[in-house]
């Protein structure tokens, strides 16, 4: 039987999402029975006790089992929510130091802001595997050379004035 401790915990983080305008109150209603019914389930429990936090990302665990679920968005959102507010600590010191790994001398900002958001991708994919290569982003990679060429003449421009 559920606990009445993670009962009032749900409740109290879907409460806080819903009054800062994070989720509507019927995705919070839906996500609070969807969360209280899985983790309930026999099977569901079992599999939660495999978590191992030295060895486990929480989020990849979570996400796994999540998604041999058939849940709504409601409760997506929701525990995407979550893992962002445990996670947020960690990723700013990580940030720090991908930030380490990146800089080069006279390395521009937008090089950098690029260089995260790729990053980003390949975390949130799990995998560089993982990553599906569109036509979008296949259009950009040709484009780029041009991008930089322009963004040159425009700062040699800007220099010369």
């Amino acid at each position: 039987m559920m606990n009445s401790n993670l009962r009032n915990r749900v409740t109290a983080a879907l409460e806080v999402l819903v009054e800062h305008k994070q989720l509507t109150c019927e995705a919070a209603d839906l996500a609070k029975q969807e969360y209280l019914d899985l983790v309930d389930k026999q099977s569901m429990q079992e599999q939660l006790k495999n978590f191992n936090r030295k060895n486990d990302q929480l989020d990849h665990f979570m996400y796994q089992l999540l998604s041999k679920e058939n849940i709504s968005k409601a409760l997506l959102s929701f525990v995407r929510k979550i893992l962002v507010l445990f996670h947020a600590n960690a990723a700013v010191k990580c940030s720090f130091s991908i930030n380490k790994q990146c800089l080069v001398e006279n390395l521009l900002e937008d090089s950098l802001v690029a260089q995260h958001s790729i990053y980003d991708v390949f975390i949130s994919a799990g995998s560089v595997k993982y990553v599906t290569i569109t036509k979008q982003m296949m259009h950009a990679f040709r484009n780029a050379s041009g991008k930089r060429s322009a963004a040159l003449k425009k700062m040699k421009t800007q220099e010369d004035d």
